[in-house]
């Protein structure tokens, strides 16, 4: 396990874009396989590993990146870890980034499901308001924790593994 955390901590170092993608990736998807054998209680034979692949690809190429983009952005705009810039950053970050990021996810998940847009309209009213309130049930306090005491180059890499939970949740969630 030190090795693997060693060599993680060379490529967060070397390539951090590229290390916060494929950690988003890996417990984006994670996060679906818990949701699909545990929550949905699907066999192996039933297991959608293109949905996973959804998850996966999300997490590579969308999530990870926007996230990184805006958490670097975000520790510019507001300096520090004293709790003013923390109560800042929480407050930006639940009103500006997550509503955004949630939305955009319900989304871009149903695109890729290949669903018209008018089942995509449907979702987003049905979901959109009871994920995000959901959502701020968690992730204020978990964004507190993380923006005093977590290094910017670890805090993804802490709301992801929070996310393994969460993504479980909302995989659950926007995929009925």
């Amino acid at each position: 396990m030190t090795a693997i955390w060693k060599s993680y901590q060379l490529v967060l170092r070397t390539h951090p874009r590229l290390a916060q993608a494929l950690n988003t990736s890996v417990l984006f998807g994670s996060g679906d396989v818990i949701a699909q054998l545990f929550l949905e209680r699907r066999s192996l034979r039933t297991y959608d590993a293109r949905r996973t692949s959804r998850y996966t690809g999300v997490g590579l190429l969308v999530a990870g990146p926007a996230m990184y983009a805006w958490y670097t952005r975000l520790d510019r705009i507001v300096k520090g870890t004293k709790s003013l810039a923390v109560i800042k950053k929480v407050a930006l970050d639940q009103v500006l980034f997550l509503p955004v990021y949630l939305a955009s996810f319900i989304s871009l998940m149903s695109i890729l499901r290949g669903e018209r847009a008018s089942r995509l309209r449907g979702q987003l009213r049905r979901d959109f308001g009871s994920l995000l309130v959901t959502s701020y049930k968690i992730w204020p306090l978990v964004q507190t924790i993380n923006f005093y005491l977590v290094p910017l180059h670890h805090r993804i890499l802490v709301m992801n593994c929070v996310s393994i939970a969460w993504n479980t949740y909302l995989g659950w969630r926007t995929e009925r």
